[in-house]
C-alpha cells in the first residue's frame, strides 16, 4: 500500500511538472505573442508616426510653398501697382505738357494777333497821314493858286489903274523888292560890323 501510495505520489508529482512544464511553455508562448504583438504594435506606431511626421512634412512645404507664391503674387501686384501709378503719372505729365504747350502756343498767337493789329493800325494811321497830308497839300497848292490868281487879278487892276501894262508893273514891283532887300542886307552889315567894333 505503501508502494502504491508512493506510485501515487510520483505520478502526482510528474503530473504536475508537465502541467508547470506546460503552463511554463504556455507563458512562455504568451510572452513571446504578447511581445511579438508589442513589437508590432511599435512598428505599426512608429510607421504610422513616420508617415504622420512626413504628412505633415508635405504639407508645412505645401503651406510654405503656397505662402511664398502668395507673396510673390503680393509683389507682382504691387509691382503692377506701382506700373501703372508711373502710368497714370505720366499720362498726367504729357497732359500738362500739353495743356502748357496749348497755352503757351495760344499766348503767342495772341501776342502775333496783337502785333498784327498794331501794325494794321500803324499802317492804318500812317495811311491816314499821307491822306491828310495829300488834303493839306492840296488845299495849300489851291491856297497857292488862289493867292496868284488874286495877285494877278491884283497886278492887272494895279496896271490899269497906273496907266501901266501889268508887265511893266510887276517889273517896276520887283525892282522896288530887290531895292529894298539890298537895303535890308546893307542894314544887317552894318549892325554886324557895329557889333564887331
Amino acid at each position: 500500500e505503501r508502494e502504491g501510495e508512493r506510485a501515487r505520489e510520483r505520478e502526482a508529482a510528474r503530473r504536475r511538472a508537465v502541467a508547470d512544464a506546460e503552463e511554463k511553455k504556455q507563458r512562455q508562448e504568451a510572452e513571446a505573442a504578447a511581445e511579438a504583438d508589442a513589437k508590432r504594435d511599435a512598428a505599426q506606431r512608429r510607421a504610422l508616426a513616420a508617415a504622420e511626421d512626413k504628412r505633415l512634412r508635405e504639407e508645412r512645404l505645401e503651406a510654405d510653398a503656397a505662402a511664398a507664391a502668395e507673396v510673390e503674387r503680393e509683389r507682382e501686384r504691387e509691382r503692377e501697382k506701382d506700373k501703372d501709378k508711373e502710368r497714370h503719372a505720366a499720362r498726367n505729365r504729357a497732359a500738362e505738357e500739353k495743356r502748357l504747350r496749348l497755352e503757351a502756343e495760344a499766348e503767342r498767337e495772341r501776342e502775333r494777333e496783337k502785333e498784327r493789329k498794331a501794325e494794321s493800325e500803324r499802317h492804318a494811321a500812317h495811311q491816314r497821314a499821307l491822306a491828310e497830308e495829300r488834303e493839306r497839300e492840296e488845299m495849300e497848292q489851291a491856297d497857292v493858286r488862289k493867292r496868284e490868281k488874286e495877285k494877278e487879278k491884283e497886278t492887272k487892276r494895279s496896271a490899269r489903274n497906273s496907266g501901266m501894262s501889268a508887265k511893266e508893273l510887276l517889273a517896276h514891283r520887283k525892282k522896288e523888292r530887290l531895292e529894298r532887300e539890298e537895303r535890308e542886307k546893307e542894314s544887317e552889315r552894318e549892325e554886324m560890323q557895329g557889333g564887331r567894333g
